[in-house]
């Protein structure tokens, strides 16, 4: 009996302490400054028409800094880069491209929501307002005149995401993202971002 209780002690104890740290954990990831990086895939939904090969993802990754302004709201300023889409594509003037490639990098500044679902797991919900630089180069057969372009696109942007707290300063953050990005020729195309990266505290 005496062996039981003093293992009843133990665990009450381990019990507590856990539920102590947790609530520490909880209270220290709620306000203040955080930064924020990231890796994973963009998705890229823009029309690949008389294509012989299309390939429309690839690695992007984001940085970022937020502040908490309490447990729930906070802002967040970021550096995005939604990687390089390549694809052979027949040009009216040109012919069959053989080489052609579209890249896209921005800024984006976001206001973020977020719900604590026990201690250590919170989902969140962003929305913004992103600046988006396109760049993109052909190289047609003749190669007799450089063709290439780049352009800006202010959009919104919105995405889910959730975080794991590791520690009182650490957690592991993933998110889904959506912009729109200029896709050349006027056209515009959907990206969606999926990430996965540490989140630090301070």
């Amino acid at each position: 009996m005496k062996l039981r209780h003093l293992y009843s002690v133990i665990f009450a104890a381990f019990g507590a302490y856990l539920f102590t740290t947790s609530d520490v954990l909880a209270s220290e990831n709620s306000t203040g400054l955080y930064v924020n990086g990231s890796i994973g895939k963009s998705f890229w939904n823009v029309d690949c028409p008389a294509s012989s090969n299309c390939k429309s993802n690839d690695t992007g990754y984001r940085l970022l800094a937020g502040y908490s302004f309490n447990p729930h709201w906070g802002s967040e300023l970021a550096y995005y880069s939604l990687g390089t889409v390549h694809a052979n594509a027949y040009d009216p003037v040109y012919g069959m491209v053989p080489a052609a490639s579209l890249k896209a990098s921005g800024i984006e500044f976001a206001g973020v929501y977020r719900e604590d679902l026990g201690s250590r797991i919170a989902l969140f919900a962003r929305l913004g307002v992103g600046q988006t630089k396109t760049e993109s180069s052909y190289t047609p057969v003749s190669k007799s005149l450089p063709l290439s372009y780049s352009a800006n696109r202010t959009q919104l942007v919105y995405g889910l995401g959730i975080t794991y707290g590791l520690s009182a300063n650490l957690a592991i953050r993933a998110d889904l993202d959506a912009r729109r990005v200029n896709a050349g020729n006027g056209n515009s195309g959907n990206v969606t971002s999926a990430t996965i990266g540490l989140q630090a505290n301070f």
